[in-house]
Order: structure tokens, then C-alpha cells, then sequence
């Protein structure tokens, strides 16, 4: 995603287009002096096929400096791509109490939001009627094809192919930040990088699994040390719910 593309988001009037950054996996850090921001994002043109998920992830695998945390990366892209056409059938009836809730306790009108692991766009879908601007991040492919397709009449949203340890855009962009099922140990060490995405009041919605109770203290704290106010909500769903506001 470009800079421009981000100053005019929400009156674009292009069919919806679905973004892909060179940042999707992080990469060993270059020894040359190449100028990042020749890099960083590319956006395919509509002719162009759509790269499947399991040539995308061989070659990131040949590509890349294997680590831990990239071969958990590719796990991941993996098997959400694998999984999306029948994601909704699984989890839509699941999902959408969440964010209902979630969009009840955080302002959306008006505001500029990201939804970090977007998955098939659907949290997307509830607030682009009444959003600013809403950027869809994951990822995979494969979920933001679905979500493409959902979101198809609203153009003040924007589809990005990325992973939350390296997201190709400036910081204070957002008034609202959400990430549903999303954190995990392994992406906890990003969530400073990710709280720079926000503005100065702006409201935050993180959900953690209940059975990593510890994370959840985690992501609470760290929400605290950046002078948040927080509050859980545990309610009967299988996440607690962890909602931040500076104001």
C-alpha cells in the first residue's frame, strides 16, 4: 500500500483490489543500502493470476532464512489458506457475536480502521457501512479472496496481504484497531510495533484465547505500560475480550 493510496482512502471509486507486501514473512536484515520503500509493497495488477497458497509458501520456504518464527509464519499462512472456503461454515456462527460486541465497545463511525487478521472480512463488512476507512489485513490469501468478494461494493476498504511482525504502513494511520484470534506468543513481541499504528485516542479491541489465560495478562500489561485504560470482558465466548481506550 502506498502512501497515496492510504491519503485517499475512502473515495476511491476502483473496483477493490486485493494488496501484497514483499514484508508478508520478515526477511534477514539486508547488507546493502537499498532504499526500503522501492520494496516494500507491491500491488498485482488485475491480469495477473493469483499466486496459489502452496507455490507462495514453497517458495518463501526455499527463499527465506528458516527460523523459528518463519516456519510458524508459513504454518500459519498454510493453514488459513487451506481452510478458507470453509471458514465461515466453521466459524461464522462464532464469530459474529464477537464482533458484534467488539464493535459496540470500540467507535467506528467515522474513524479510519484496521483489522489485523481480517480473515474472510466480515467484522469488516459490519463496519464499512459507517467506518471512514477500513484496511483488511492477513495473512492469507486465500481468506482475503473471500473477503474481496464480500466486500466488493464498499470502496472505502482496502485489502492488504501482510503479517502484524512487519506491516507496511506509517504509524498514527488509525483511530480503531482490531485483532480477533489473532496474538499469540510467538507475535507478542510485535505488539509495540503494532500499538504504533494508532492514533492519539484511539480505541483498541485484541482478543486472546481463554486457554492461554497468561497471554491475555500479557497483552493486558503491555496496554498499560503504553497508558491505556483496559478492560476484559469474559463472557461466554472461548476469547477474552480486551478493549483499550487513551481517552
Amino acid at each position: 500500500m502506498t502512501k497515496n493510496e492510504l491519503t485517499r482512502a475512502g473515495t476511491t471509486t476502483q473496483p477493490l483490489q486485493l494488496k501484497t507486501t514483499s514484508a508478508l514473512i520478515p526477511k534477514p536484515e539486508p547488507t546493502s543500502t537499498t532504499t526500503p520503500s522501492s520494496t516494500r509493497t507491491s500491488t498485482p495488477s488485475q491480469n495477473t493470476p493469483l499466486t496459489t497458497s502452496t507455490t507462495k509458501s514453497q517458495s518463501l520456504s526455499k527463499t527465506l532464512t528458516q527460523t523459528p518464527l518463519t516456519n510458524y509464519l508459513i504454518k500459519v499462512m498454510n493453514y488459513y489458506n487451506n481452510l478458507a472456503k470453509i471458514y465461515d461454515k466453521l466459524y461464522l456462527r462464532e464469530q459474529i457475536p464477537k464482533y458484534l460486541l467488539i464493535l459496540e465497545k470500540v467507535k467506528v463511525r467515522g474513524r479510519r480502521v484496521i483489522d489485523i487478521g481480517s480473515g474472510t472480512g466480515t467484522l469488516a463488512l459490519i463496519a464499512a457501512p459507517v467506518a471512514k476507512y477500513v484496511l483488511c489485513l492477513d495473512i492469507s490469501r486465500n481468506m482475503l479472496e473471500i473477503a474481496k468478494q464480500k466486500l466488493r461494493h464498499h470502496s472505502n476498504v482496502d485489502l492488504l496481504q501482510a503479517t502484524m511482525t512487519k506491516i507496511p504502513i506509517r504509524k498514527k494511520t488509525f483511530n480503531t484497531l482490531t485483532a480477533v484470534t489473532v496474538m499469540t506468543i510467538e507475535l507478542m513481541n510485535y505488539l509495540d510495533e503494532v500499538l504504533n499504528l494508532v492514533r492519539e485516542g484511539a480505541e483498541i479491541a485484541i482478543t486472546v484465547p481463554k486457554s492461554t489465560s497468561n497471554l491475555a495478562v500479557e497483552v493486558a500489561t503491555k496496554l498499560l505500560v503504553h497508558r491505556y485504560r483496559v478492560e476484559v470482558i469474559d463472557d461466554d465466548s472461548k476469547d477474552y475480550i480486551i478493549i483499550a481506550r487513551t481517552s
